[in-house]
């Protein structure tokens, strides 16, 4: 008879060890876990220790390359990851007993969603849901991707055309990539410029876990285009100063410059050639339900993405928030991730 069984289970009082354990396995390894919850690595080791001493077998198998599951790892697996979503619907009926949205909702946005709707949804939502705790986390849109589909955020703000169909990704808007230049090297005399003009550009770019580095990377290859990548760079706000201290230039969306003055401190060109879009989309889970203080914060970030447009100035380079209106959806290399 196995040792997993449901009984045991339930005596088991670390949950957050438990939800912990899972991460580890679906990252393949310590490293990437830490990272994904924002928990430190020892943090994690004595979690799992802790699971190891309790059904007095090893989980893991620990190498240089990461941790794999043993075969009693598996198991608990398997049955941990129907342990918490049996707790999360709990939670969520739980809350649905009351007509006032109650309990807390996580919302997880990449830099440049965070600078569009962060500090408007979060107001909104204090007044909408006074009962209620909202907690934002702001990451790349990889990562926050990975916390949605593994129950760390309710709703996730990001362009992405991987997601899997235990995601429900509901579209916001579409933005147009464009060239960001320091001002007094010449770009700011140019209407537009070819993808193909960019090969010998110096380019500042975020890494490869961030979506639009992914979608610029995709394009680039889809033409036969090698960029001229001369330095990464994670932060939008550090992009942003090193384009204005003339050490590149970089490839961003309109809403990354919110709150610049892009007359007087950049450059910013059309990218033609074509013209290459992503799609923002506010991405929940099929898989969990949906607690009163999630919906509330989904029909936030709805409503105010609605008051978001993006005119032929915003193509440029300014952002601007107006009434309900039409978002610019430009047709060319256009990828729409939802279905």
């Amino acid at each position: 008879m196995s040792v997993f069984k449901e009984k045991e289970l339930g005596s088991l009082f670390d949950i957050h060890g438990l939800h912990y354990f899972i991460q580890v396995a679906d990252s393949g390894g310590f490293s990437k876990a830490s990272a994904m919850l924002n928990v430190p690595q020892p943090t994690l080791s004595r979690a799992i220790r802790r699971l190891e001493e309790h059904f007095a077998t090893r989980l893991l198998d620990r190498n240089g390359r990461g941790a794999l599951l043993t075969e009693a790892g598996e198991r608990l697996y398997q049955h941990g990851k129907a342990m918490l979503m049996r707790a999360e619907q709990a939670q969520a009926e739980i809350a649905e007993i009351s007509n006032n949205p109650a309990g807390s909702a996580i919302l997880g946005l990449g830099p440049v969603a965070a600078k569009v709707l962060g500090t408007v949804v979060a107001e909104r939502f204090l007044k909408e849901a006074p009962n209620s705790k909202l907690r934002i986390v702001e990451s790349f849109t990889g990562f926050v991707l990975e916390w949605v589909a593994n129950g760390r955020v309710d709703v996730g703000l990001l362009y992405e055309d991987a997601l899997n169909p235990t995601l429900k990704g509901e579209k916001l808007w579409d933005e147009t990539l464009t060239l960001v230049s320091p001002r007094g090297q010449g770009f700011e005399k140019l209407s537009s410029i070819s993808l193909e003009g960019l090969e010998k550009i110096p380019l500042i770019l975020p890494g490869r876990p961030h979506g639009l580095r992914l979608r610029i990377d995709e394009v680039a290859a889809e033409l036969g285009i090698k960029l001229n990548v001369v330095l990464e760079a994670d932060g939008l706000n550090t992009i942003l100063d090193l384009v204005q201290a003339k050490v590149g230039s970089s490839i961003l969306t309109p809403p990354a410059l919110y709150g610049y003055k892009c007359d007087a401190e950049l450059a910013v060109t059309r990218l033609v050639d074509p013209v290459v879009t992503s799609t923002v989309v506010a991405v929940t889970s099929r898989q969990r339900p949906m607690t009163n203080a999630v919906k509330t914060l989904l029909k936030i970030v709805r409503e105010e993405a609605r008051k978001v447009r993006f005119s032929e100035v915003a193509s440029l380079g300014i952002a601007r928030k107006t009434g309900n209106v039409e978002v610019l959806q430009p047709k060319i290399l256009h990828r729409s991730l939802v279905s």
